[in-house]
């Protein structure tokens, strides 16, 4: 109990305030509380600028240099593309997500680095903090109050971020105490339900791609030890059919080519192929999609159903950024792999975290690719948790955090 006194009254000294700031904006994502997620998603942003200018020449190392042109000129070369292509500089929606999430990137890299102390003594404990109030919420949400998808309003949305919460769980497992793993399992257990009654398959074989794209970065006893439990868990929920989970498969493998999402695509294609040699370069625009679907002459739209994207984000990126927002978007997350796959293979201080980060990115980009907006704020978010860990655990000055 004293020390979580001690945690709440730290939280309040000027110096540790934005980690709870950052801390507060994740949290409010994962529950889906649009209006608390961005009010403190504009408060970290106004943290960023002042630490900034503040703390910028004591930052500068060559090293950070290349970051700084990383973090702004990939999500600044969207803007610029999207402005092209509608020659008009409102600020819409998708832009505002890119901001709060490239200012996100910042503020996890420039808190690490002024009070990396603070944030080594309690990350772990905070963030499993976080996964447990996530747990405890939605849990209410749906056997409580009866919503469907917890605090969410879609169930992918709840699949994402209890995904990737099962993710960071089963690594805070391996750092617990007793006491604690037991709690990690019964939140693990609770997540997996989440899952399940989200009926997400995209979210499913997120987590299953990331499990096994791991096990490529794992000693040879683990991966037969990881390999069996994978196998054990995805033959038990076969058998059981839990959450209909053998008989979704079954259902996507049997009218695969009838399934709602290729009838989307075959539109979005249909859609690209009426487009001009400059709309091929630069796209329609961020917010194109879902207006221009509304006047096409889809097999959805004929029944009055339309949609915010193609759930493609190959289609998507090419249809509101053209060739050359496709490409940077590839080149973003190249970027983010490259520098991913090099740290677990040469820095083993922090491999297991680097992994987790990889797990987590992976399983988020394979549901978001085939069913969210790539501009959606939960998509860039993650991305964005990534980068700014990725940077702050890369950072020669902080190996010894």
């Amino acid at each position: 109990m004293s020390t979580i006194k001690k945690i709440i009254f730290e939280a309040f000294e000027r110096e540790n305030l934005h980690f709870f700031v950052i801390l507060a904006c994740v949290l409010m994502q994962m529950l889906s509380f649009g209006q608390a997620y961005r009010f403190f998603a504009y408060v970290n942003l106004l943290f960023v600028m002042i630490y900034g200018f503040n703390y910028s020449r004591k930052f500068m190392n060559s090293g950070s240099q290349i970051v700084l042109i990383y973090l702004t000129s990939i999500p600044l070369g969207f803007v610029v593309i999207h402005f092209i292509a509608v020659e008009n500089l409102a600020v819409i929606k998708e832009i505002r997500h890119i901001l709060l999430a490239t200012f996100l990137a910042f503020g996890i890299w420039i808190l690490a680095k002024k009070n990396h102390d603070y944030v080594g003594r309690n990350f772990f404990g905070l963030t499993l903090a976080l996964i447990f109030i996530y747990v405890i919420m939605q849990a209410v949400a749906i056997w409580v109050f009866s919503k469907p998808y917890g605090t969410a309003k879609n169930p992918h949305y709840l699949a994402l971020y209890s995904g990737i919460s099962l993710i960071v769980a089963v690594y805070c497992f391996f750092r617990a105490s007793t006491i604690l793993k037991w709690m990690i399992c019964l939140t693990a257990v609770l997540l997996g339900v989440f899952l399940l009654h989200s009926s997400s398959r995209p979210a499913w074989i997120g987590l299953i791609c990331s499990s096994f794209l791991v096990l490529l970065f794992l000693g040879k006893q683990s991966r037969v030890n990881f390999s069996l439990f994978i196998t054990t868990i995805l033959i038990g929920l076969t058998l059981m059919n839990a959450g209909n989970f053998e008989s979704r498969f079954k259902d996507l493998l049997t009218n695969l080519d009838t399934e709602e999402r290729v009838v989307i695509w075959q539109d979005a294609w249909r859609m690209q192929g009426d487009s001009s040699v400059a709309q091929w370069l630069v796209g329609h625009g961020l917010d194109a999609f879902e207006e221009n679907y509304k006047n096409y002459y889809s097999h959805y739209h004929i029944e009055k159903i339309d949609y915010n994207s193609p759930h493609n984000f190959i289609l998507e990126l090419l249809y509101i950024s053209g060739t050359l927002g496709l490409l940077l978007a590839v080149l973003m997350l190249g970027i983010i792999y490259k520098n991913l796959i090099f740290r677990i293979n040469r820095q083993v201080a922090h491999k297991k975290i680097y992994m987790l980060l990889i797990a987590a990115l992976t399983s988020n980009l394979i549901l978001v690719s085939i069913t969210l907006p790539f501009f959606t704020s939960y998509n860039l978010n993650v991305i964005a948790i990534v980068a700014g860990i990725m940077l702050y655990l890369s950072d020669a000055s902080n190996k010894h955090t």
